[in-house]
């Protein structure tokens, strides 16, 4: 059972990048339509400054934004920590990574700790990530009302419904993400996942 959520999550998280890359192919396709002497890149690179200085000028945004990166930084570690106890005997015989493969013995409570702070790490980062989503949300809305802008004129306005999708993108991606930290972590505390060494079949 938890094997079939883990692959639901899983594609949903790819269903999900997928959603995201096919907005931001829609906004650079706008932008380039009215800016027809800049490159994609250009236009991707103009507007992540934009929002990083929105970040930057909010005192609450910028703590937030960096409790959320804390918290992906150190369940990106948990995970790879949790995956390299999980299959240290397969690890432990490549070539050149074998040799530098140095894992306590105890491979299955290093695991589940693993699996306890991806857990708590993937709660903070989704909580943080998800306020700093409405909070720019709600600052690109009031940006367009402030401004008058209503076209790709400005190389920094992003249409209302694009807005309010990419909100609800944002808060999918970190709730799958939450979903799948823990159902790993119920999956390793109920026996359900294979304890490092053994067979997954």
């Amino acid at each position: 059972m938890f094997a079939g959520l883990i692959i639901v999550v899983v594609l949903a998280l790819v269903g999900t990048g997928i959603w995201a890359l096919q907005l931001e192919r829609k906004i650079v396709t706008m932008q380039l339509a009215t800016h027809k002497m800049m490159f994609p890149n250009q236009v991707r690179s103009g507007r992540k400054t934009y929002i990083r200085n929105l970040y930057r000028e909010n005192t609450i945004a910028k703590w937030v934004r960096r409790l959320g990166l804390i918290g992906s930084i150190v369940g990106g570690l948990a995970l790879a920590y949790a995956i390299g106890n999980q299959f240290y005997s397969e690890f432990g015989q490549l070539p050149i990574i074998g040799n530098f493969y140095v894992f306590p013995t105890d491979h299955l409570t290093e695991r589940d700790h693993a699996l306890w702070v991806l857990a708590v790490a993937t709660m903070i980062a989704g909580v943080a990530w998800s306020w700093l989503a409405k909070w720019l949300h709600d600052a690109l809305l009031a940006a367009n009302k402030t401004t008058g802008v209503q076209s790709a004129t400005d190389l920094y306005w992003t249409p209302d419904e694009i807005i309010h999708q990419r909100l609800w993108l944002k808060i999918t991606l970190q709730g799958l993400l939450v979903v799948g930290g823990v159902l790993l972590l119920i999956a390793a505390m109920t026996g359900a996942l294979p304890n490092p060494g053994e067979t997954w079949i």
